[in-house]
């Protein structure tokens, strides 16, 4: 079953979900956004090849609710999951490769070296992608064991960003590396803690897809975790790299408002988990 495969290697390429008339919607509405993103912002994400909020366009609530990814969520058995936040992230055509990296924000709480899934991406192709334009490589498993290499270097930093030093490891192909070829429109989930990257972009065309967030059985998560989460969905984290703009889903219209209205984050009392991204493994 896929959810074993999950939960043993930290991803499982789902597939084909969604029907070729909504993947050439988002592939119509998605490319202007990546044709209009500025200069800089490609010269401080030339690794990502960008990072564009999905919260600042309500037209995504129809991805981030569509009934068919919280089918799959069910028959994963996932309940009661939420949404926190989401990217179209394009790499331009001859583009480098982006470093290797995990996502998982709270390595402080020790739930985090355990079994429990606090926080899952769900990535969604735009373009047939391969090795050749960009696709996702892993470290199969690498979510709840150390990987000596890369388990406890600093990433997401304005280095490997804009691929300052190319020589880095956190850019190199590595003998345990998995290559997750996808055709257009296939779907892929990760867990957060998963070491993972992509090979470069060496077409002559962009290569797009969405990543979106979610953390299933949100309820049972500890609450100090749930409040970070609620802060992540609202863009008040120091260290986020693309911050909600201010008013977020509140300046949506309603229809889009009540798309999401019963899978963003609660409210919750507790103090939030502080932000942490290192972990501190014990094997």
């Amino acid at each position: 079953m896929m959810i074993e495969e999950f939960r043993r290697n930290g991803y499982c390429k789902v597939g084909s979900m969604f029907s070729k008339e909504f993947i050439q919607e988002l592939q119509t509405e998605c490319l202007p956004l990546a044709e209009a993103i500025p200069a800089d912002l490609r010269r401080k994400y030339r690794s990502q090849g960008s990072l564009i909020q999905l919260l600042d366009y309500p037209y995504f609530s129809k991805v981030i609710a569509h009934n068919l990814l919280f089918d799959c969520f069910a028959a994963f058995g996932f309940k009661d999951t939420v949404f926190s936040s989401g990217y179209l992230i394009s790499k331009p055509a001859k583009s480098p490769p982006l470093f290797w990296h995990q996502d998982w924000w709270g390595w402080d709480h020790s739930s985090s070296y355990t079994s429990t899934i606090a926080q899952f991406f769900v990535m969604i192709y735009l373009q047939k992608t391969d090795r050749e334009n960009g696709c996702l490589r892993v470290i199969s498993g690498s979510h709840r064991k150390k990987f000596e290499l890369l388990s406890s270097l600093d990433a997401h930093t304005d280095e490997l960003s804009a691929y300052s030093d190319p020589s880095s490891v956190q850019f190199q192909d590595l003998g345990e590396e998995v290559v997750v070829e996808v055709d257009v429109g296939d779907v892929v989930f990760g867990d957060a803690r998963l070491l993972h990257g992509a090979y470069g972009n060496n077409s002559d065309r962009e290569r797009g897809l969405l990543t979106l967030w979610y953390h299933p059985n949100y309820g049972d998560l500890p609450s100090e975790i749930r409040s970070a989460i609620w802060q992540l969905h609202n863009g008040v984290v120091d260290g986020v790299d693309t911050p909600i703009n201010e008013g977020g889903i509140s300046t949506w219209p309603e229809t889009e408002r009540q798309l999401l209205s019963g899978v963003i984050p609660r409210v919750e009392k507790e103090k939030p988990l502080g932000w942490n991204r290192t972990p501190q493994w014990q094997n």
